[in-house]
């Protein structure tokens, strides 16, 4: 089912997140570390801070709370309202072990309800307990990636323009599983009836392949959402790793645009390039809006995804966030209320989490350069 481009700019959500960063292993394959991000100037980490005994440490200070709760908009506001929702099925006595914490979901949806409170009516403002996590480092520096729902042009049927096809999963179990060199490079599911649609770019299926789930815009204005439909099941080799150690693109500057910008350059050697990653993602047309792995709708730049062995679906967090400029480079760190509401393979540990920013060409530009230090606290009522 295709539904109208026009006025879907706030309303297309991602069905299945994964993370963006083109750089780093994401949600739909398998890492190849936890939670190791670039290492360059600017790059917002705090390496003299005190190292933290426990996953959770109680947060004394409050001003960086305070600043969220008074910078609060109606976003976030249904945003925990769809976290609410989301507890609200689950069995309330069941207990997240957190290592030194181990709140059970009433203790989530008690810590919703009255942060949703103290939001919308100041003076009903509840007491709250701050727990920094310790982070990839154990000094509390969380690894801040970000991911989008892709919309790429696409034809439903193959052209001159549009030869490129994205394949949903073939159903031959104990196969060996193919390669992307002999998927995207010999054509090995060629006409076996499992192409969806076809589109402009080899590098653009990649990235969509990397989002775990996008938008097909055809001409006629409609659009068709494609979700994540399998894996061939080969290790993650890292594009922007790749790109970094053979010194085409420098720590500091790897992002989809550089990347883009690169092959642009350097169109020959695409194929080789991506041919390096083994690893392949099928995708296929669903008819129901896209959702996080929560089961409810994304709210971005307040959903995350996480390790939930580490931070639970349901928990509500203070992000100490990077906020950078339009060149990729860290202004500031704002602090904001962020929602753990989805999760993913490449997602690993408790100092790596990926933001959600949303649909198209915009949430692109806030995702493409995101790979930056800021910190988390988890929140919970008294």
């Amino acid at each position: 089912m295709t539904s109208k481009l026009t006025g879907l700019a706030f309303a297309i959500l991602t069905f299945l997140s994964l993370s963006f960063s083109p750089f780093v292993a994401t949600s739909q394959t398998k890492p190849t570390g936890i939670g190791h991000g670039y290492n360059f100037e600017g790059n917002g980490k705090d390496d003299t801070a005190a190292t933290l005994p426990l996953l959770y440490t109680k947060k004394e200070s409050w001003e960086g709370f305070r600043q969220a709760l008074e910078h609060s908009d109606s976003a976030l506001i249904v945003s925990l309202k769809n976290q609410y929702r989301y507890l609200f099925l689950k069995d309330p006595d069941q207990k997240h072990n957190l290592e030194n914490l181990k709140p059970t979901n009433e203790k989530l949806r008690n810590t919703l309800r009255a942060l949703i409170q103290s939001i919308e009516n100041p003076a009903t403002a509840s007491s709250f307990s701050l727990y920094q996590i310790k982070g990839e480092d154990g000094k509390g520096n969380v690894h801040f990636t970000a991911y989008f729902t892709p919309v790429l042009e696409a034809s439903p049927v193959a052209t001159e323009k549009y030869k490129y096809p994205i394949y949903k999963k073939p159903s031959e179990p104990g196969q060996k599983p193919l390669t992307r060199k002999q998927i995207d490079g010999q054509g090995a599911l060629k006409n076996k009836g499992l192409e969806v649609v076809w589109t402009s770019s080899l590098l653009e299926n990649y990235f969509l392949q990397v989002q775990g789930s996008g938008y097909a815009a055809f001409a006629d204005g409609s659009l068709q959402f494609l979700a994540f439909n399998g894996q061939n099941g080969l290790p993650y080799s890292s594009l922007g790793k790749y790109m970094i150690a053979q010194g085409h693109i420098s720590e500091s500057d790897i992002s989809l645009q550089s990347i883009r910008n690169w092959f642009e350059q350097n169109p020959d050697s695409l194929e080789t390039i991506l041919y390096k990653n083994q690893s392949y993602t099928f995708l296929a047309p669903v008819k129901e809006e896209p959702k996080g792995a929560y089961g409810f709708p994304l709210t971005p730049e307040h959903s995350i995804a996480v390790d939930t062995q580490y931070i639970p679906l349901g928990a509500v967090l203070l992000a100490r966030l990077p906020v950078l400029d339009e060149s990729g480079r860290l202004l500031r760190h704002d602090f904001t209320i962020v929602t753990a509401q989805d999760k993913g393979g490449a997602i690993k540990g408790p100092g790596h989490v990926d933001v959600y920013m949303g649909v198209g060409d915009e949430a692109l530009k806030k995702a493409s350069a995101m790979h930056h230090y800021g910190n988390l606290w988890l929140i919970l009522a008294e």
